[in-house]
């Protein structure tokens, strides 16, 4: 079984193999989390707690990311004998988030063997005795919490999180060791190929910004100020007399603005006359850049408005709008120069500010533009992307997998799909 994740901890109790309990029923088993596994909230942080006291370096919620544990720059803190006894974590190990993103968790692997953990942080051990493997309790909590079944025992307040006796409530059902381990696999497998695919949209993304860089800020091209080469106009302010009025138009603002992409899942409105419609309306073509207000990561990110809502629609004072001007430029190689410059870091170096940075109008209309003529524009608009929809698509592929996944996990563990058939599928 090359593809499924095992286990080779030191803690003797997950020192047999999977298969040693093959022999038991195929009668598929319904109990409770806390009747197979103990749970254990971690220490609550003493002050002084941080990166540079003496003591033990633990886990904290922020380090617990879905199937994985980031242990880069961990904080420390003191524990003594007994709490070392009672805190240390062992291979096998589930952490599962208290708060934050309730449930999401992680399996403790060999290398973090030994390590602490806090509070904001449960761990879930399975009973030497338990007829379960930690591979397996990991995906049936993750299909709990992915389907929105925890959302009932979550305590919310001001902020949602779950207590030890609600977690040890989780119905869980488990077939025998030889089918679960038959399902770790399956779904390793789907996890291996979206690896995969993540890797290969990352190295393609690789390709592609280093060629936009050759391309559109080409030395042999002549070089021209920003507000010759495009139609530069910064958004209206937002203002209370803006929130009603006879006119109430959807507009983008710096929140709906990502690399290269747009959430309009949260479009806000308020109150543009035709006047300012025609001045601050957005037509297919123009690029949005943020100009920084939200941090400084967000600084001169770009994405092109393809016309996705009805018009009119308008934006706001934090964002930028770049736009061709006939004769001159093309939508498709503004938006390209548009995301040069934000990886680049060009727009970050003309930014003002000091702990806040921000791009002013009066900095990005002197940007200087590296201007092929039209034909050419048109030339690298086209190579660059058609690059980008092959880096778009590798991407879809791994979205559409992760959602075959969850819908494949769900149907195992509910018996909606059979192992033979998934095992024959993978």
């Amino acid at each position: 079984m090359p593809n499924a994740r095992r286990l080779s901890s030191g803690c003797s109790r997950f020192s047999r193999t999977l298969g040693s309990k093959v022999s038991m029923s195929e009668t598929w088993i319904e109990t409770r989390l806390g009747e197979v596994a103990d749970t254990l909230l971690g220490k609550t942080l003493p002050k002084g707690s941080g990166k540079d006291v003496d003591g033990f370096p633990y886990l904290r919620n922020v380090n617990v990311q879905w199937h994985r544990i980031t242990s880069t720059g961990l904080n420390t803190m003191s524990f003594n004998e007994a709490e070392q006894d009672k805190y240390r974590l062992c291979a096998g190990d589930i952490l599962l988030c208290e708060g934050g993103e309730v449930g999401r968790l992680a399996l403790v692997r060999d290398d973090l063997d030994g390590i602490y953990f806090q509070n904001a942080l449960h761990r879930v051990r399975l009973r030497a005795d338990a007829p379960a493997s930690p591979d397996f309790i990991a995906l049936g909590l993750e299909n709990v919490v992915r389907r929105g079944h925890l959302d009932t025992l979550v305590t919310k307040t001001t902020i949602a999180h779950l207590n030890q006796a609600k977690l040890r409530s989780l119905a869980i059902t488990l077939p025998p060791l030889s089918t679960q381990e038959r399902i770790v696999e399956v779904i390793v497998a789907v996890d291996d190929q979206i690896t995969a695919l993540d890797a290969e949209a990352e190295a393609l993304h690789v390709v592609l910004r280093r060629l936009r860089t050759g391309l559109v800020n080409d030395q042999g091209a002549p070089a021209v100020r920003a507000d010759e080469a495009f139609e530069i106009t910064m958004g209206r302010q937002r203002a209370p007399k803006y929130a009603t009025g006879p006119y109430m138009t959807p507009y983008l603002r710096s929140a709906n603005v990502g690399y290269g992409t747009l959430d309009l899942t949260d479009v806000l409105e308020m109150n543009f006359d035709p006047k300012e419609r025609e001045v601050f309306g957005l037509v297919p073509g123009d690029v949005l850049v943020s100009e920084g207000s939200a941090s400084q990561s967000a600084v001169g990110m770009p994405a092109m408005w393809r016309g996705e809502l009805p018009e009119p629609i308008c934006f706001q004072k934090t964002l930028m709008r770049y736009r061709a001007v006939e004769g001159v430029s093309v939508p498709a190689f503004v938006n390209h120069w548009c995301l040069w410059a934000y990886e680049s870091g060009t727009f970050l170096d003309i930014s003002g500010g000091t702990n806040i940075k921000h791009i002013t109008a009066m900095r990005a209309v002197q940007m200087p533009v590296r201007l092929p003529d039209v034909a050419d524009q048109e030339r690298i608009a086209a190579e660059l992307d058609a690059m980008s929809e092959v880096v778009s698509g590798t991407r879809a592929e791994a979205h559409r997998l992760r959602s075959v996944r969850a819908g494949l996990l769900a149907g195992l563990l509910d018996r909606t799909i059979e192992i033979e058939f998934a095992e024959l599928e993978v």
